[in-house]
């Protein structure tokens, strides 16, 4: 944490907590992930939310509301990556592993991911655009991130409220 004293700020908007873009990425929080390189997200651009595999959650929903309402964003890309530690494993077996740690299996569904890549997009996107909790004509966008490349391919994209426009 010592070094962050030597960084200077770099937001010189009055208003940088709504982000330029008005965008919202929700992204795994695998490390090997890097959003400004690939998205040229830069800070102040964009309201960016990780968690284990990039899945909408209730937390994700509860960020997405505050940030409509009071920042103002407009779109949300929703990015799935290869190589991700939720895909092909079974929520029994993330409880069971973690009960050998913890003592007991935790009660949660991890979400993990679906079978492709398209099917785990669809359902997120489908989960925001029927939570009614996001704004009707947010632009939704689903896509995947190689790691190994740091590419990143728009699968589908949709309307709130007017359905699925495939990319």
């Amino acid at each position: 944490m010592s070094s962050n004293q030597d960084i200077p700020p770099r937001l010189d908007r009055d208003d940088a907590r709504v982000p330029a873009r008005r965008l919202v990425v929700l992204t795994c929080m695998d490390a090997r992930i890097d959003l400004r390189s690939t998205l040229d997200v830069k800070p102040g651009d964009a309201h960016v939310l990780r968690n284990a595999g990039g899945r909408v959650t209730e937390d994700v929903l509860r960020a997405l509301v505050l940030s409509q309402t009071y920042m103002d964003t407009r779109s949300v890309i929703v990015i799935h990556h290869t190589g991700c530690g939720l895909a092909q494993i079974a929520n029994e077996t993330i409880r069971a592993d973690a009960g050998l740690s913890l003592g007991m299996p935790p009660a949660l569904d991890f979400m993990p991911l679906e079978a492709t890549f398209e099917a785990s997009l669809t359902a997120d996107l489908e989960r925001l655009d029927a939570s009614g909790h996001v704004l009707p004509g947010t632009l939704l966008t689903g896509a995947v991130y190689d790691v190994a490349t740091h590419r990143v391919e728009i699968l589908m994209k949709r309307t709130v409220g007017r359905g699925r426009t495939d990319h």
